[in-house]
């Protein structure tokens, strides 16, 4: 038998996939050469997403159940901000972000409700104590109330909620709020009524205050503030997996039991082994700094770059706040930060994307120096991509009881011209269960999904699509071309039960504190809606290097095959896009003899075809209903005899052999093959699909050829 792949039986390690072929019941290593210098994901036997690593062949199971070889082009998710919905990244109209509130921390304000006077509070003229509550009496415009308080790191989400009350009449509140002093902006001015006010935000460039800041005009006078309350909070459950980490540990003296491997990290005052206070053991490390940066370090910790790591170290805070940051290239990536007193676990993981070894793991005082203990440090490379429980990386998106749109939009993003490009969010009913994509910056191309009953409901771009994942999760995408444009930008639309048709733009209903929950933007120029990419860091792109398998077998493995045999492949297309031909061949190293099956540059055509000294002897096309569907298929060569009933070569597909050809006295010399290549030949139009089964078989039968690739 010849060279087999997949059926099931998978195997894949950094730089292999497992191919085999059985020589009198004993299997025999033909792997394929895989590679693509990047991270990825995929579709787990679970149903949820997982990371891969670079240099490894993805077995994707989104639509096989004994799973699919998922082999992509090149891409780049151009959406900035994919996972942080709550950044400003994202406009909201008649909606908000919410993340899952039973995740709150505590409480960052201290005397937050004025119970203890003007404690813990800056107050600028304008600003009094009157009744336990902050009263502003609207003498002076943008003089502000202000408490300075622990830090949070950048990309951590916060929940800010305060009561406005006893506002002047005819008008309202008219406030800004801050949270640093660069500074960033979490509410510009708004107009504001009597009542609780809840607001989410992601930290862009830290948080170290809250700033309250009103003007006075017409329409903003006096009012009072009370209950001022900061906690960082968390997402929901995303349908995207933890890596685990089993491997060797990275980090020296992580228990802190020796008194050696951690050195000062800028100037502290104190870098010291200590008994006081221990996680495990009988010692931790002991910090005390005046100033930011203030703290410890360890460097050349080995990592290897495009791999992922698992990172933990547990942290006492006596004051100030702590940071836990690895750095991966010439910037850090934050773990996580504290300012408990007491043990907490900082936890987290992160794509190291730098070629060199001088790795560091550092805790940093935040703000104006601190006091902690750290213990238990430990950076390990991740050995499982799944199992560690689920990214807490979705939002709720909350219409308000505005009557009108209710929606979230991206900012500007460039793209080329004249190019199909794909939006695509993952979905999971709440109270709603309809949402609308639209294209909101040119052309205002949409589609619209019920996920109730797992259908597109309408459509007026490129070809929409729905699918299932895991714990009631869908992915939806729909493409458009940006024509003469430049520019786009995503709308994800709240649409009520009443809609049933039209752009999601002109549904208008009134709202009633419904929603659904959301993850995962991205928008990409290509032919359809790719595997999901992520930044180890919001704020920039992140793109995905192009996979590439080949080399598989040797002249001996095909030495029964170069005159007669069957090329089996059970396979779809990535998308019907007309204008790219995706290869499979087994060949000679050259452009001189091959056999071929490929998916041609004409919609939805299987083509099979076969070269002699260069030369195209015999092609073989056949069109589908749809190739981004799986069809066994396979072409049958016979080419060194006289006499063919049914024609020396035939091409078949789902149980029917569907064309043929009879080209008398055509041979391929003998020893001529020697490896197969998921291209035409030498990187060139690389087959990417997905591929359930592919094998390279002796001559067969009509009979065996139907039972081969009957459905």
């Amino acid at each position: 038998m010849g060279i087999k792949l997949g059926n099931g039986k998978w195997a894949t390690k950094e730089d292999e996939l497992l191919a085999y072929r059985v020589i009198e019941g004993k299997y025999f290593n033909r792997s394929f050469d895989f590679a693509r210098s990047s991270t990825t994901t995929r579709v787990n036997k679970d149903g949820y997403i997982e990371d891969v690593p670079s240099d490894t062949a993805r077995i994707d199971f989104a639509d096989s159940v004994d799973g699919a070889l998922l082999t992509e082009p090149a891409s780049t998710n151009l959406i900035t901000y994919p996972i942080s919905f709550a950044d400003d990244y994202w406009t909201k109209s008649g909606a908000s972000i919410e993340p899952d509130s039973s995740t709150a921390g505590s409480e960052l304000v201290t005397n937050n409700d004025f119970e203890d006077g003007s404690n813990d509070w800056d107050l600028e003229s304008g600003w009094s104590i009157v009744g336990e509550k902050a009263r502003y009496d609207a003498s002076i415009s943008g003089n502000t109330i202000r408490q300075l308080m622990s830090s949070i790191a950048v990309g951590k989400t916060i929940k800010l909620q305060f009561d406005i009350s006893d506002v002047e009449v005819g008008k309202s509140a008219f406030l800004k709020i801050e949270i640093n002093g660069i500074p960033e902006i979490l509410l510009n001015y708004t107009l504001l009524s009597e009542g609780t006010h809840t607001y989410y935000h992601t930290i862009t460039s830290g948080l170290d205050r809250v700033n309250f800041v009103p003007i006075t005009s017409s329409t903003g006078g006096a009012f009072s503030i009370d209950n001022i309350s900061v906690k960082e909070v968390q997402g929901f459950e995303a349908p995207k997996e933890i890596p685990v980490a089993n491997g060797e540990e990275l980090v020296t003296n992580g228990d802190m039991e020796l008194d050696s491997d951690w050195t000062d990290y800028f100037t502290p005052t104190t870098n010291e082994r200590s008994g006081v206070r221990a996680h495990t053991g009988t010692y931790s490390r002991h910090i005390v700094g005046n100033d930011t940066y203030d703290g410890i370090k360890q460097d050349g910790i080995a990592m290897a770059q495009n791999s992922t790591y698992v990172c933990s170290a547990w942290v006492y805070v006596e004051s100030g706040t702590v940071t836990m940051q690895v750095r991966a290239t010439d910037t850090f990536h934050i773990i996580g930060s504290s300012s408990s007193a007491s043990w907490v676990k900082l936890s987290g993981h992160f794509t190291s994307n730098s070629a060199t070894l001088n790795q560091r793991v550092a805790f940093i005082c935040d703000g104006a120096g601190g006091e902690f203990y750290v213990d238990d440090v430990s950076v390990k490379e991740a050995t499982s991509y799944s199992g560690g429980g689920l990214e807490r990386e979705a939002y709720k998106l909350v219409e308000d009881t505005s009557t009108g749109e209710h929606s979230l939009a991206s900012s500007v993003i460039t793209v080329t011209g004249s190019a199909d490009h794909y939006q695509s969010l993952f979905i999971k009913t709440a109270e709603r269960t309809k949402i609308g994509l639209r294209e909101a910056q040119n052309s205002g191309k949409y589609a619209t999904f019920d996920l109730l009953n797992e259908v597109v409901m309408d459509e007026n771009g490129l070809t929409a699509h729905i699918s299932k994942l895991a714990g009631c999760w869908y992915r939806i995408d729909y493409g458009c071309n940006s024509n003469v444009w430049t520019t786009m930008k995503m709308k994800v639309h709240l649409l009520d039960d009443t809609y049933t048709t039209g752009s999601p733009s002109s549904h208008s209903y009134t709202g009633s504190g419904k929603g659904l929950y959301i993850a995962y933007a991205q928008l990409e120029e290509g032919s359809y809606a790719s595997s999901l990419m992520l930044p180890v860091t919001e704020g920039s792109t992140t793109s995905r290097v192009a996979d590439a398998c080949t080399g598989s077998g040797t002249a001996q493995d095909f030495k029964d095959y170069n005159a007669s045999g069957v090329l089996y492949a059970e396979i779809a297309a990535n998308s019907d896009d007309g204008t790219t031909s995706r290869y499979i061949s087994i060949n000679d190293g050259a452009f001189n003899d091959f056999i071929q099956l490929l998916y041609l540059n004409t919609s939805n055509t299987i083509r099979a075809q076969l070269y002699v000294g260069g030369v195209m002897q015999v092609r073989i096309d056949h069109v589908v209903t749809d190739t981004t569907v799986f069809h066994k298929t396979a072409f049958r060569w016979y080419g060194n005899t006289t006499t063919a009933a049914d024609g020396r070569f035939s091409l078949w597909i789902d149980g029917a052999m569907v064309e043929s050809e009879d080209v008398s006295g055509l041979t391929i010399a003998s020893g001529t093959l020697t490896t197969m290549d998921f291209d035409y030949l030498n990187g060139t139009q690389n087959f990417y699909g997905k591929t359930r089964a592919l094998e390279v078989l002796p001559y067969m039968s009509d009979t065996e050829m139907s039972l081969l690739t009957s459905p």
